[in-house]
């Protein structure tokens, strides 16, 4: 059995006067042999675009959230190595 797995995956397409639009997602599925269940992440990183004329175009969505956390993560370990060497 495989714990983790990768996927991407698209969305059904959803019509917008002569635009056709699909949002495209990347998938992480976690499951433990001794757990039952398991642990899904969906994260939207695409939406695509086709025209009314056939022209196609790819439009990335910004986690702006995922940004924040990672910039709070980020602020909290220079306190916390700050701290560190000044108890030391």
């Amino acid at each position: 059995m495989q714990w983790l797995s990768s996927r991407i995956l698209s969305s059904d397409p959803i019509l917008f006067g002569a635009r056709r639009m699909v949002v495209r997602s990347h998938a992480i599925q976690l499951s433990l042999p001794f757990v039952k269940g398991g642990v899904v992440w969906n994260r939207p990183f695409a939406v695509q675009v086709q025209e009314g004329n056939g022209q196609e175009q790819s439009l990335p969505v910004v986690d702006v959230t995922r940004i924040a956390q990672l910039l709070i993560l980020a602020a909290g370990l220079i306190a916390a190595s700050f701290v560190w060497r000044k108890t030391r």
